[in-house]
């Protein structure tokens, strides 16, 4: 609709995106000032996301939203039973199991062979 009324639609998308990556490095560099990221640091956070993904299923929101339910209430149970200790584990059992028993996730459909 924009280029019928004579609107480079490539330029101004170009243009929003060179601005959104604009705020976005910006943000990025006012908030290292305050907080402090050491990537090695955060691997707990990446094996919980990529647990949360690999149990629901790629491509499947509503296996990601069940898969990350399952793992808090399951990270609570364990945290309370055995200590918090052993928490960060229940992740990555929870990976190993799906992994071994329904390898495309809870709710993520099985590939097809070529």
């Amino acid at each position: 609709a924009a280029q019928i009324v004579g609107v480079n639609v490539r330029r101004t998308s170009a243009t929003a995106f060179g601005l959104g990556l604009a705020l976005a490095g910006a943000s990025g560099s006012l908030v290292s000032f305050l907080f402090t990221f050491f990537p090695s640091g955060h691997w707990q956070w990446i094996a919980l996301l990529l647990a949360l993904i690999v149990l629901g299923g790629l491509g499947s929101l509503l296996g990601a939203l069940v898969g990350a339910f399952v793992l808090a209430v399951v990270s609570v149970f364990v945290g309370d039973w055995f200590g918090s200790t052993w928490q960060p584990m229940t992740f990555f059992l929870a990976l190993f199991l799906i992994l071994l028993v329904r390898p495309q996730g809870l709710f993520g459909q099985p590939l097809e062979a070529r």
